[in-house]
């Protein structure tokens, strides 16, 4: 657990440096209307994607490990004494939030940090770490890109842009343990940043105090038993979660411009597509914003921002061509360069319908696409109540918005930002609904969709009710008699989630971590291999468990055997993998 918080430190360190030294860079062309954002938690999530896009760019030539993080770290230090004095204003600000939060909102500050150091010592259990995820930052850590690496197995071709965050801070050079930490500080992130939201809440400067409870109770709801996973759907899934706040932060400003917030907006979104392709619709967010507020005069601004998005976008698709030959894999469609080590367009078209076939019925029938009727009744069965109570809510949400603008007549310009939100997320969910239906995959847009629609109705409900009311009381007074209501309301709510995650604390093998786990969290599942010679190298399969998965085996390791068709490019596995 000491490791955990020195490595959290770090991550902080890094990530908010980085993310500061870079906006600040931006700022110094004027190019981009306003200030920097004082968030530590904004510009910590910037910091992010700037750390994946060096990271990636690094990764085509060496391997990640001692070398990149001693140049970033010391390149943090460096930029912290050029921008003392900024960097000690955020974190001054930072710290008076924290000492300025109502008395029952400090209490969940410990709480959420606890369970989360809790829940980060655990082993990784999430069945997809053990099958590709830990494998492919392995092979991050070990070699600089590999060509044709989907060759030797299928989803190492999966270019998660998360893998390279957690690469780098695995420190796997240290030989001793491999940390897998990114997750759980992206958590405490997130969770904080809700924290304080609510406060805002609760002294009248934040309208959106259902919402923050709620995403905080479905984070944990969702995720407290993965955060000790290197997933991606985790890390993508904050991410989203990151970008419409600070939207909500910006349409509530006089007056919606080219500002640092919406320029963050727009990297953060590529950046979520580079983590999970799931995430495609995301983008609708800052494209209809910036058609909103176009205008001829900003010309250069649009061009500073679309290149450096494609500044940011670049290594995911180099590292796609390098990993599969393809620009985005598994889209054989895009079938356009001829690498030798291109996967054959054949295997892509399989592992696609594969992924597509088995997220709606856990099974697979080469070449036959099952319809709607079939699919449905079967997936449909194998889903959680909880799950499909999310579903039915956001399924209806287009009925209610048509209902919310009968009553109302008209849509004032606040709710139609978050109209937006809401059909953005929809656009979001039935792109996910026809293509690879498994929750995790929409767990961002989902609970977004159906807090936002809560709210609009619990707003309506509000107006009409104070539109009756007037009838006998003044508006102010209605207001007066309201107040008391909804603080009561939040506290019971707060206090309602301490309780969740003071349970899920006391739930936890607390011997275990005391025994064990005071120093370091528990270490990847060890896998039993057997070694295989292939066409003209040698590779680890594992065997014995009821699951083939090779979790953070040495390299090679496949979950499944490859036949003689593969083959070395050269004479070391740093020259790729290619077909015969």
């Amino acid at each position: 657990m000491l490791t955990i918080l020195l490595i959290w430190l770090y991550i902080s360190f890094l990530s908010f440096v980085l993310g500061f030294t870079f906006l600040s860079f931006v700022k110094k062309t004027d190019l981009i209307e306003g200030q920097i954002s004082e968030s530590f938690s904004f510009i910590s999530i910037v910091g992010f994607s700037v750390i994946a896009t060096i990271t990636g760019y690094y990764s085509l030539f060496d391997k990640v490990g001692l070398l990149l993080n001693s140049f970033l770290f010391s390149f943090s230090i460096l930029s912290t004494i050029i921008y003392k004095k900024e960097i000690n204003k955020i974190v001054t600000q930072l710290i008076s939030n924290i000492k300025n939060t109502p008395n029952i909102l400090l209490l969940l500050y410990p709480t959420v940090l606890l369970l989360i150091l809790v829940k980060s010592t655990d082993q990784p259990i999430y069945g997809d770490t053990g099958l590709y995820h830990a494998q492919c930052i392995k092979w991050i850590n070990e070699y600089k890109v590999v060509p044709g690496l989907g060759n030797f197995h299928g989803r190492f071709a999966f270019n998660n842009h998360s893998f390279l965050v957690e690469a780098l801070f695995s420190f796997s050079f240290m030989k001793t343990h491999t940390f897998h930490l990114v997750n759980s500080y992206l958590a405490i992130l997130f969770s904080f940043t809700l924290i304080h939201q609510m406060g805002k809440s609760l002294i009248g400067s934040d309208k959106y105090g259902i919402i923050w409870i709620g995403l905080l109770y479905l984070y944990r709801h969702y995720f407290n038993i993965h955060l000790s996973s290197p997933a991606a759907d985790i890390f993508s899934t904050t991410l989203i979660w990151f970008i419409f706040i600070i939207f909500i932060e910006t349409i509530q400003e006089a007056k919606l411009n080219f500002s640092f917030n919406l320029f963050s907006i727009i990297l953060l979104s590529v950046f979520s597509i580079t983590v999970k392709i799931s995430s495609l619709f995301i983008l609708l967010l800052p494209a209809i914003i910036l058609i909103k507020i176009f205008s001829k005069n900003l010309y250069k601004t649009y061009l500073f921002a679309f290149f450096i998005a494609l500044f940011f976008a670049i290594p995911f698709f180099i590292r796609n061509l390098f990993l599969s030959g393809y620009l985005i894999y598994p889209v054989p469609y895009l079938n356009i360069f001829s690498f030798d080590w291109k996967i054959p367009v054949e295997q892509v078209t399989f592992m696609k319908d594969l992924l597509y076939s088995w997220t709606k019925t856990w099974s697979y029938e080469p070449g036959i696409e099952q319809p709607f009727s079939k699919w449905f009744p079967i997936w449909f069965k194998r889903q959680l109540l909880f799950d499909l109570i999310l579903l039915s809510f956001a399924t209806v949400s287009p009925i209610i918005l048509i209902l919310y603008q009968v009553i109302t007549k008209k849509i004032d310009s606040i709710m139609k930002s978050e109209l937006l939100i809401i059909t953005i997320s929809f656009a979001g969910i039935l792109f996910w609904f026809f293509t690879a239906p498994d929750f995790r995959y929409a767990i961002a847009f989902l609970c977004i969709n159906v807090l936002f629609t809560i709210f609009i109705v619990y707003k309506t409900s509000e107006k009409l009710f104070i539109n009756d009311c007037n009838r006998v009381f003044t508006i102010s007074k209605i207001k007066d008699i309201l107040k008391p209501i909804k603080f009561c309301t939040l506290y019971f709510c707060f206090f309602l989630l301490i309780l969740a995650f003071s349970r899920s604390i006391l739930l936890s093998p607390v011997k275990r971590i005391l025994m064990n786990n005071i120093l370091l969290p528990e270490k990847y599942e060890q896998a039993k291999l057997k070694k295989i010679t292939g066409s003209n190298y040698s590779y680890f399969v594992p065997y014995g468990a009821r699951w083939p998965f090779c979790w953070n085996s040495d390299l090679p390791c496949s979950p499944d055997r490859i036949g003689n068709h593969i083959e070395l490019r050269g004479d070391t596995i740093e020259t790729g993998f290619r077909h015969k």
